[in-house]
């Protein structure tokens, strides 16, 4: 995610780089040939429409893409909260006597939380991760897993009686949430945005850049060519925009930064237990987090 501070356009920009070049150049040529040989004309009205069309199929590509990112950003903050909730009723309900309990919970939380952004991300796991998953000989999908090994140790508890029944139905609801925020991600993440929509904008994009320089008369050659530049580049970054966005796990600029929100849960989580729980580094890029 971007920070709100200036940043480099070479990080806006890289993405389509290629083809603003192009779009700039066939913008050059086309002026001079028009210049030259005034052979081709096309209605202004037909460009007309068609950039209409193009600005609502990119209005509604927008609006579903950043529905796409805000809802993921929600379910994060929903995994914030309850991590912290977790951790906080397992200190309060579980005695210091049995504090190796507590500690157990309180590491695979944050282990959990470092292994569903990798698991998101990037379909693989950090040292720091793997050493543990290996030493609880975890080989199948690692959050759900883990949380498997969550509920397991709730119920040693509730067996030597350190909780009570409703202690443990305290502890399983938030562990549920969390449940059901790893789906919520897992779904977001699985249901890609439709190729056959994103295609046609495409398509309509070129055609516009194609057209748009043949049908501006009657300007100076400098204006015509900023237009026919400026327009479809317009076009081209919201479409580059939304393509970011509607993958709100990628690895980004524009993405949600789960790595971070990870590394601000383990601090949390750590704060809350008085001590150190886990030797896991995040590096924070100059212009945004990941």
């Amino acid at each position: 995610m971007i920070k709100n501070k200036p940043f480099s356009f070479y990080t806006l920009l890289k993405g389509i780089g290629p083809e603003l070049s192009i779009v700039f150049i066939y913008a050059i040529v086309v002026e001079r040939i028009d210049e030259l040989f005034k052979t081709i004309e096309i209605p202004v009205y037909l460009v007309s429409i068609l950039g209409t069309f193009l600005s609502i199929l990119c209005s509604f590509m927008l609006a579903q893409s950043y529905d796409r990112w805000w809802e993921a950003r929600k379910i994060w903050g929903g995994i914030v909260n309850e991590s912290r909730t977790l951790i906080r009723k397992v200190i309060t309900f579980v005695g210091d006597d049995l504090a190796q309990h507590q500690h157990n919970i309180a590491l695979r939380q944050i282990i959990w939380c470092h292994a569903m952004a990798q698991h998101l991300r990037y379909d693989k796991f950090t040292t720091v991760v793997l050493k543990y998953i290996e030493k609880e000989n975890i080989d199948n999908h690692v959050p759900n897993t883990l949380l498997d090994l969550h509920y397991n140790e709730v119920n040693q508890l509730r067996n030597k009686r350190a909780i009570n029944e409703i202690q443990q139905l305290q502890i399983n609801k938030s562990l549920n949430l969390i449940c059901d925020y790893m789906g919520q991600c897992e779904r977001i993440k699985n249901t890609i945005f439709p190729i056959s929509y994103k295609l046609i904008i495409k398509i309509g994009i070129y055609v516009f850049a194609t057209i748009l320089p043949v049908s501006i008369n009657g300007l100076s050659a400098p204006i015509e060519i900023f237009i026919s530049f400026m327009v479809p580049s317009l076009f081209l970054l919201i479409y580059e925009l939304c393509d970011e966005i509607q993958a709100p796990f990628k690895n980004n600029p524009n993405s949600i930064p789960i790595e971070n929100i990870a590394h601000k849960i383990q601090l949390n989580i750590e704060d809350m237990c008085h001590k150190k729980l886990l030797k896991h580094e995040y590096h924070e890029h100059k212009h945004y987090v990941i």
